[in-house]
């Protein structure tokens, strides 16, 4: 059995390779790092090759490649298909930045590559600001390696102080009216707190692009899919709110004691777990 870590690359025909490279580039974020008349070879932020594009009468999928443990033995994976009775063999790959590749097709004939190590096809310019959008969360974890430990640690021990701040709550609620209002007024700092907030870049960069077509105006697309998501987080929002004000209301200070304790434990025990979490 083949145990696929990772999917490295798709090629794709189009009779439209252009408009693709627009898409690829302009809303998934990819860079272009080779351009022939009928090709094209389209890279990560961190320059690992990610779409290939070729001219064809229509589009499709026409081969996928997954990576594998560098451990794994190509030609023993071979055998072991051909044993199956699945035709494969173990080649020089097409694209840069892998070398040998174990290749085989399905049932439907799309052609299945499989390889053990790759490295960057290209040097790719990373901007700053939008680098960790478009990069994803994964590749981050990969590249910042032991430092990734050091913030599990520390979330975990912040996870706990909450957990013990919960625990030695009085089981009073607070009262609104002492409560300032920041300086620009809730609006703003909602605002600030939305956008410094990586995980909701991070979420809107991955998510939104799998609901854009391509073929049609992807910038309208998008738009759609924002003002979707956000009336949809008002409603959800605005209904946790009015819940949470009510809840509130038919509480008694013995009640919010017993959910600040458990709230407390389930916290305490959340970091205890993630502090005990290797990466895998």
């Amino acid at each position: 059995m083949i145990g696929i870590k990772r999917i490295g690359h798709a090629t794709f025909e189009t009779p439209d390779v252009e408009r693709q490279i627009d898409y690829y580039t302009g809303v998934v974020g990819l860079v272009l790092l080779e351009r022939e008349k009928d090709r094209a070879l389209l890279v990560s932020r961190l320059g690992d090759v990610s779409v290939i594009l070729q001219r064809g009468p229509a589009a499709r999928l026409t081969k996928i490649a997954f990576q594998v443990s560098p451990h794994d033995d190509l030609a023993a994976l071979a055998k072991t298909l051909i044993g199956h009775g699945i035709p494969a063999s173990v080649n020089e790959a097409s694209v840069p930045g892998i070398g040998k590749v174990l290749t085989f097709q399905d049932p439907k004939g799309t052609v299945i590559e499989v390889f053990t190590e790759a490295r960057p096809a290209g040097s790719v310019t990373q901007p700053p600001a939008v680098g960790p959008l478009l990069v994803g969360l994964s590749s981050i974890i990969a590249t910042m390696g032991w430092w990734f430990d050091w913030v599990r640690i520390a979330g975990a021990v912040y996870l706990v102080w909450i957990g013990w701040k919960l625990l030695r709550s009085s089981g009073a609620l607070g009262e609104l009216d002492k409560t300032p209002k920041p300086r620009g007024g809730f609006f703003l700092q909602g605002f600030l707190v939305l956008m410094s907030n990586p995980k909701a870049l991070l979420w809107f960069g991955a998510f939104i692009p799998q609901f854009v077509d391509p073929s049609g105006n992807y910038v309208g697309q998008i738009i759609v899919c924002g003002l979707t998501a956000m009336a949809t987080a008002a409603v959800t929002d605005g209904a946790y709110a009015i819940l949470g004000g009510r809840t509130g209301k038919i509480m008694s200070r013995q009640r919010i004691r017993l959910a600040s304790r458990l709230s407390g434990l389930f916290l305490i025990g959340g970091g205890v777990w993630l502090a005990f979490t290797r990466a895998r």
